[in-house]
């Protein structure tokens, strides 16, 4: 039996809670969107652990001791940039998405049974499409650049 590793930062959220509330506030609709909430959480997740270590590192600063595996502040500060843009990201997503519901509400049939459209009747393609010429015809010729043999 393995003892459970104790999480070096305890004030951060639970992972499962801070999905469970981002799904509540998200309220997604179909796999898409669920995708983009759970996204949402795991970005913001990343974002709060961040803070975190950037708090321990400024703690570490304060008492005057080594950072002691902690990255300095230049790259806590690039990993945050980066992760504020990842969830902006993921919010603007998950916001396309809702407002594309109007739109596939209304692309969507409205029963099974509704029929499918005919197909297009073969003499509507009897004409052939002229077909472009093919590339090689169409290149130019390289002129010949190899250095002349001595």
């Amino acid at each position: 039996m393995t003892a459970a590793c104790p999480d070096p930062f305890p004030g951060a959220p639970d992972p499962a809670e801070l999905t469970r509330d981002v799904l509540a506030r998200a309220r997604p609709e179909g796999a898409a969107e669920h995708a983009a909430a759970l996204l949402w959480a795991a970005t913001l997740r990343r974002r709060l652990l961040i803070d975190q270590v950037e708090l321990a590192a400024l703690k570490a600063m304060i008492e005057g001791r080594p950072l002691d595996g902690l990255p300095n502040l230049a790259v806590l500060t690039r990993a945050r940039n980066r992760l504020d843009k990842d969830l902006t990201g993921a919010v603007e997503l998950l916001n396309d998405l809702r407002q594309e519901r109007p739109r596939l509400a209304e692309a969507r049939p409205t029963s099974a049974a509704e029929p499918l459209p005919a197909a297009p009747s073969a003499a509507a393609h009897a004409t052939p499409e002229p077909r472009p010429e093919p590339l090689a015809a169409a290149v130019p010729a390289r002129p010949d650049t190899a250095r002349p043999r001595v």
